[in-house]
């Protein structure tokens, strides 16, 4: 009996304490405060792809989402595009191939597992293990190893000089907790992630009949102070053309959106609605290793002059954004403030295009993402080309299909060879706050997303874009960075085509100001006032 009445009095104790941890707002005390928002559009959370994890997730949309949960040893400020300490206090480089970091003491991550060395090293280990099929782990090539010094001290040696690493480290470079990992495996991890970060992983609420939403919570243990003044943050999987809806009526307090088209973007007498330069930008990405009419430097210079960039976005984008002609964006390491190299001239374009033995004109196909503002520029961009004799046959996918047909193959290291000719790439971040973060990616030859401009061994774009890893100072990366710019250009290689502003709606009652630090958007700076 006396045996039955302790199990009795145990079994009561645990629901009591399950209870307390299932439903807070029943406890005394204030009601949690939430922070509703929507960022961009409602790919994270469409598929069984989406998690925050970034070891597992190949969605751009989800990077905001890992900042939140975690956190790398340096960051970097766009408004300044300068690099600062963050689980790192400090750092140094103690000959031309090794960067020693000191690492920050009393950080914990979530699970209260002590952040350490072996942390760090446990985790770039991972990242470049080519089994964790980690997408940045091309970003990641130039590490030959990682060493422990002492418990806050480790070493990362590089195999050649990399000027970028500490700003590749910043964007992707976030520390998990071994012990964790280890002890759930990659699959639990993957569903229930933990790092260092200001907000805690909580949960998805992917109810069927509704969209989906993943919540945070602040995290109480953090290593520093927190400014921000609401308890749980809770991200709405809502597609664009909702997002503005769902902030007039209430339902959202903050939108952090790319440009729609006209129209599209309305605010009310409870909200404001302001804009931002970004360090986004929009190309067209040319498949010249096809065999076609991209072989030919004239077709590649038509498509240069037959761009009308204001009407795109005037057209496009209600007037969000800037024309842009250089590679790089304005505010990056890099930009090449310079005269258009190519006028925009349909009468010249149309000219080249029969010079080239393409008298009766030409039928291209263009890939692009089946969302806006992708799709309204695609559209516009066919009716231009129309004019100078070039047909375009626009393909849109969904993200789930781009990963599929365009993704995957790149992972699993399949040579695959395209069959459209271009690609409208609209509102690609600089995550490093130069333009080697979009040459890495797209025209690099092992880059993920390079569609077939010279994807190749001996592809002259990476000797210059080597060259400028390789600079030892911003003057001279800067000026290799243009000498590459340089080179697109004179072969017209890519299409430059705008530099976007971020769209910002948000209640009265919010205080958000994220200047150019759009990707990753930190909301522990965020407040609401009463």
């Amino acid at each position: 009996m006396h045996r039955f009445l302790k199990r009795l009095v145990m079994l009561l104790l645990s629901a009591a304490a399950l209870s307390a941890l299932c439903f807070p707002a029943a406890a005394e005390g204030p009601a949690r405060r939430q922070l509703h928002v929507s960022v961009y559009d409602h790919a994270f959370g469409v598929t069984s792809e989406g998690t925050p994890d970034p070891l597992k997730t190949y969605q751009m949309q989800y990077f905001n989402l890992q900042h939140q949960v975690f956190e790398t040893l340096v960051k970097i400020d766009m408004n300044t595009n300068t690099v600062l300490p963050l689980l790192a206090e400090k750092w140094e480089w103690i000959d031309p191939l090794t960067v020693r970091f000191y690492l920050r003491h009393g950080v914990r991550f979530h699970n209260d597992e002590r952040f350490n060395a072996a942390a760090v090293k446990f985790t770039f280990d991972l990242m470049r293990n080519p089994r964790s099929r980690f997408a940045g782990r091309f970003l990641l090539d130039t590490i030959e190893t990682v060493t422990v010094v002492d418990d806050h001290t480790v070493d990362i040696k590089t195999r050649i000089y990399d000027g970028m690493l500490l700003r590749k480290l910043a964007a992707i470079g976030f520390v998990i907790p071994p012990g964790y990992y280890n002890r759930v495996g990659e699959s639990y991890f993957s569903r229930y992630p933990m790092g260092t970060g200001p907000l805690r992983f909580f949960y998805v609420d992917d109810a069927p009949s509704a969209y989906k939403k993943v919540h945070f919570v602040k995290n109480e243990h953090y290593w520093r102070s927190l400014d921000m003044n609401f308890d749980e943050l809770v991200y709405h999987c809502l597609v664009p053309e909702r997002q503005w809806e769902a902030l007039r009526d209430g339902t959202l307090d903050l939108v952090v959106g790319l440009p729609l088209p006209p129209g599209s973007i309305k605010g009310s007498k409870k909200t404001t609605v302001s804009s931002e330069l970004s360090l986004r930008s929009a190309a067209l990405l040319l498949n010249v290793d096809k065999q076609g009419p991209l072989t030919s430097l004239e077709v590649r210079q038509a498509l240069q002059h037959a761009v009308q960039r204001q009407e795109i976005i005037t057209s496009g984008l209600d007037g969000y954004g800037i024309p842009l002609f250089a590679i790089t964006p304005r505010g990056a390491l890099g930009h090449c403030p310079q005269p258009p190299r190519y006028q925009e001239d349909v009468k010249k374009a149309r000219a080249l295009i029969k010079k080239a033995g393409y008298g009766n004109g030409i039928v291209l196909k263009m890939l692009t993402g089946a969302y806006e503002p992708s799709m309204t520029v695609a559209k516009i961009l066919k009716e231009q080309l129309a004019h100078a004799g070039i047909t375009i046959e626009v393909i849109g996918l969904s993200r789930e299909e781009l990963l599929r047909e365009v993704v995957e193959p790149r992972l699993k290291g399949t040579s695959v060879a395209y069959d459209f000719d271009m690609v409208l790439i609209s509102g690609w971040p600089s995550l490093f706050g130069t333009g080697t973060h979009f040459y890495s990616v797209f025209l690099h030859s092992g880059g993920l997303f390079n569609i077939g401009t010279y994807r190749r061994k001996n592809s002259p774009i990476d000797k210059l874009f080597n060259a400028a890893l390789a600079a030892d100072d911003m003057d001279r990366l800067c000026a290799d960075l243009k000498k590459l710019d340089s080179y697109l250009l004179d072969q017209a290689l890519i299409v430059p085509l705008y530099q976007i502003k971020m769209v910002y709606g948000m209640r009265s009652n919010i205080r958000f100001n994220p200047g150019k630090n759009d990707m990753p958007l930190r909301f522990d700076q965020c407040r609401i006032t009463e």
